[in-house]
């Protein structure tokens, strides 16, 4: 995930509430040594092998390559959200987390910093539920207020939307257009090919290619019908066919039902519990451990 660098900037040594923070040109190798330095028992439980020097200078190569890459007016940097972020590395490596423990603490350490009405280049640089409203073809816009461009029935729309609160982030896919107004799933709607909000079909109405449907079911374009999601049976092209407790096998192209804990796996697709992942053939607990945090740490996530 992209992520900016500040003008704005607090200070290294602490906050009025005594909280330490974390200068931004600390960062890098403060996430680095967070990870690098505590990883290595899930590591070992793992069958990984581990070299924290290694680690250390890779993982901060890159965090300092990303940040530089990154830096630019408009995004605040937040060294008490750092210090936070910082802990649940720590946190991560000692227990054998996952990222989603990382992804809640270290979504706060960039934000945007620009308010309503202001002029922006992207999104990313509004302050938390902005948006960066442009006309086609402009390179700039104004911060506006996201909610505002949640699309109604019949109102012209550019992108279909889906809002997950768990990870607090929006996917949106669609055609450009000189509408900024989203149609949302959550609210039952979507974008047609006509570029108008529609209410999301659901089982056995008609739908077309790309769109989604809605409850448990999902849009078969040979017959252009939304049809129950399967636990066995074809998925063709369709990666969304298969059930929750299913997963669509890359090879047979057939739904199947998700492996237990501790079966083989070859780690070619999703095919272990929603709560596991595929790790050295078998399946396993999901944690932060790979083959490359593990040895040089150059698959360290950028959390920002």
């Amino acid at each position: 995930m992209a992520f900016g660098a500040a003008v704005t900037v607090i200070g290294a040594c602490g906050s009025d509430d005594g909280v330490p923070q974390i200068a931004l040109d600390d960062l890098p190798r403060a996430l680095a040594d967070a990870l690098c330095n505590n990883i290595g028992p899930c590591c070992q439980r793992a069958g990984l092998p581990h070299d924290a020097a290694k680690c250390v200078i890779e993982a901060q190569k890159g965090l300092e390559f990303g940040i530089a890459q990154n830096r630019r007016a408009g995004i605040f940097y937040d060294g008490v959200a750092a210090r936070a972020c910082v802990d649940a590395y720590v946190s991560a490596g000692r227990t054998c987390g996952d990222n989603r423990e990382i992804n809640r603490a270290c979504r706060k350490v960039f934000t945007g910093a620009l308010g309503m009405g202001e002029t922006c280049g992207d999104s990313h640089e509004c302050t938390p539920g902005g948006y960066c409203q442009r006309t086609a073809g402009a390179s700039t816009g104004q911060c506006v207020n996201g909610a505002l461009l949640h699309g109604k029935v019949g109102g012209a729309c550019g992108e279909s939307c889906t809002r997950f609160d768990a990870q607090e982030v929006t996917a949106c896919s669609g055609l450009a257009t000189s509408v900024s107004t989203q149609c949302y799933s959550n609210d039952g709607l979507y974008c047609n090919d006509a570029h108008v909000c529609a209410p999301v079909p659901t089982l056995d109405q008609p739908c077309v290619s790309g769109a989604k449907c809605g409850g448990n079911t999902f849009c078969d374009t040979t017959v252009n019908v939304c049809a129950a999601k399967r636990t066995s049976g074809s998925c063709g092209d369709f990666n969304d066919a298969c059930a929750a407790e299913a997963t669509c096998n890359i090879e047979t192209r057939q739904c199947e039902l998700r492996k237990a804990r501790g079966a083989a796996c070859s780690g070619l697709f999703d095919e272990c519990q929603t709560t596991d992942a595929c790790i050295q053939g078998t399946c396993q607990p999901r944690t932060i451990a790979s083959p490359l945090t593990c040895f040089d740490g150059t698959s360290m996530m950028l959390p920002f």
